[in-house]
């Protein structure tokens, strides 16, 4: 029940939207409208007013508005002298005559561009409407009571962020003197820079510093997918502390392993490694600064498998020798000093596996770092995942350290074809390999998550991301399916649509409003295509009479008409076809 009633919710909300546009922009450009029904069928209630019938009708799927001339577009009756044949010169059958070019109301009344507006305005609709739906999500849902702080959890070495001087632990404040408080408010303002304004002001407290400090830092321009965007080199989750032992260090000699984590250490939480390094600190105020150090880690234990990607995760607590053996005299100054101290280096950005089969295993083997990418230097795995993805057909250079010994050698993702049941075939690009920063994830700073202060701001923000990577998103499907790079076995129809609608609504209501959303950007862009039945046919021949100055001639209308009708019952049957397919692979699970 709860699927049926969510279909027709989707639906109901999606068409009578586009509808409304429609009828809004007819009624403004003075084009008569018969009939605006919420649902098909019998109606249940109806009222007319003016020269308009507004009814709520029996079938909820969607709705109709039915404009005066409408059949006109394809085919018409045409004026007096024109002579088509037909019932005289110049005379139509009664029942035709509203449908006439020249009759006062019709849409052939109405100029090119006017008719082009009216059918503009369905997809518009479907454009608009997300900024409708979105901002309630962001505004009311409890996952978004909390978000990140100003408070930085861990900054990539090779990046903007890092040569300007930004460090883990920094708490940012404000960015060319606007007020900063949470993290969404560092994205979107390195989104909006402009290199004509020259360098990002930073104004950040830092711990140990009574007084802010102000650093300059100049976002750079990097490629993702078929874009441009900035980045800065920020996280506001600190990476975790995998590490890889030093032969010799205080860790390796405790019994540490390659990749173990580091989650304790006399008790104290580690989470990350700028919490490291205050935790050395403090082991001096022991009641016995002589006892040996307690760390806890957590170890991944191998269940067998040929990859080495399915583990299990077992506590281990290891015993440090007392710290005058190992930790040196004084505080140390950096997480990296720390690190030092206890004989280890971070391994986010370490191979965990390697699939033997991948064009990845002839460079690499368990325990590799790569530490550049076609000569940009990195120490966050995130980075260095997102530079090889970058440009995925072209081979990337980077620098792997293995045995104390950097050494660059080349590397290539490999395309594969995905099956999936509600995808169907779908390529994509493998790395071949797991870095250690990725597959062992990382953890909020203490105090990292802040109560959203800037709601409505926020709300906003996400919308406007939300459907901005949704447009992108459709406009590649669809130029995809013309090109070849994506397989027409991914559209779906209402079958698909009615198991997301049950599948998306039982998951939660915000869930519910994503997939309306992006059913909305489907509908409206797919709805521009020229194909005559859709808008975009009709404001196609708005489009040549607007730059002709003459109507298309009748023969062309109807042979467009007949095209574009059989070109989406094609289209139907073959959508149908696949949600046949696809509900029948996940029966089979």
């Amino acid at each position: 029940m709860l699927t049926l009633i969510a279909f027709i919710v989707l639906i109901g909300v999606l068409i009578t939207a586009h509808e409304l546009g429609h009828f809004v922009v007819a009624k403004l450009s003075g084009v008569r409208v018969h009939t605006f029904s919420v649902g098909f069928g019998p109606a249940i209630v109806s009222r007319t007013v003016g020269d308009t019938e507004y009814r709520v009708a029996w079938l909820p799927l969607g709705g109709y508005v039915r404009l005066a001339g409408m059949a006109a577009e394809f085919e018409v009756t045409p004026p007096a002298g024109e002579g088509e044949g037909g019932a005289g010169a110049g005379e139509a059958p009664a029942g035709l005559r509203a449908l006439e070019r020249h009759e006062p109301g019709s849409l052939r009344s109405r100029p090119a561009w006017a008719r082009a507006l009216i059918f503009v305005a369905g997809p518009a609709m479907n454009l608009l409407l997300p900024f409708a739906l979105l901002p309630p999500v962001f505004l009311l849902s409890r996952d978004y009571d909390e978000v990140y702080g100003s408070l930085l959890g861990s900054v990539d070495e090779g990046s903007p962020a890092y040569a300007g001087g930004l460090r883990e632990g920094d708490r940012l404040v404000a960015l060319d003197g606007e007020p900063v408080e949470a993290f969404w408010q560092v994205s979107r303002a390195v989104e909006a820079y402009d290199p004509a304004r020259g360098p990002l002001r930073a104004t950040v407290l830092r711990p140990g510093r009574a007084a802010p400090l102000t650093l300059e830092v100049t976002p750079r321009e990097v490629r993702e997918g078929e874009g441009r965007r900035y980045r800065v080199g920020l996280q506001p989750i600190s990476q975790s502390l995998t590490v890889l032992p030093t032969p010799g260090g205080a860790l390796a000699g405790a019994g540490a392993r390659p990749f173990d984590t580091l989650t304790r250490l006399e008790g104290e939480a580690l989470s990350g490694p700028g919490a490291l390094a205050g935790a050395l600190a403090r082991l001096g105020a022991r009641p016995d600064p002589d006892a040996p150090v307690a760390v806890e880690v957590e170890r991944l234990e191998s269940l067998g498998d040929p990859l080495e990607v399915a583990h299990r995760a077992a506590r281990v607590t290891l015993r440090l020798p007392p710290p005058r053996e190992w930790a040196g005299a004084g505080a140390p100054a950096t997480p990296e000093e720390a690190l030092a101290r206890l004989g280890a280096r971070l391994a986010g950005p370490c191979v965990t596996s390697v699939d033997p089969g991948a064009p990845a295993a002839a460079a690499l083997r368990v325990g590799d770092c790569l530490s550049a990418v076609d000569g940009q230097r990195h120490s966050l795995a995130a980075f260095v995942d997102s530079a090889l993805r970058a440009e995925p057909a072209r081979p990337k250079r980077a620098l792997r350290w293995r045995d104390g010994v950097e050494e660059e050698v080349e590397l290539r993702l490999a395309r594969e074809a995905l099956r999936d049941p509600l995808g169907g075939e779908e390529e994509y690009w493998r790395l071949g390999f797991t870095l250690a920063g990725l597959s062992r994830g990382a953890a909020p700073l203490d105090g990292a998550l802040e109560p959203n202060g800037a709601r409505w701001s926020f709300a906003w923000w996400q919308t406007r991301q939300v459907v901005g990577s949704g447009l992108r998103r459709t406009l590649e499907a669809i130029g995809g399916l013309f090109v070849g790079e994506v397989s027409p076995r991914q559209l779906g129809g209402p079958v698909t649509i009615f198991y997301l609608a049950g599948r998306e609504a039982s998951a939660g209501w915000e869930r519910f409003m994503f997939l309306m959303v992006s059913l909305s950007l489907s509908i409206a862009l797919m709805n521009l295509l020229p194909v005559p039945g859709l808008d975009g046919g009709h404001i196609l021949v708005a489009l040549v009479e607007l730059v002709t100055r003459r109507a298309l001639p009748l023969p062309a209308r109807r042979a467009l008409l007949v095209a574009g009708s059989l070109a989406l019952v094609g289209l139907m049957l073959f959508v149908l076809l696949n949600d046949l397919a696809r509900m029948w692979q996940l029966s089979q699970g």
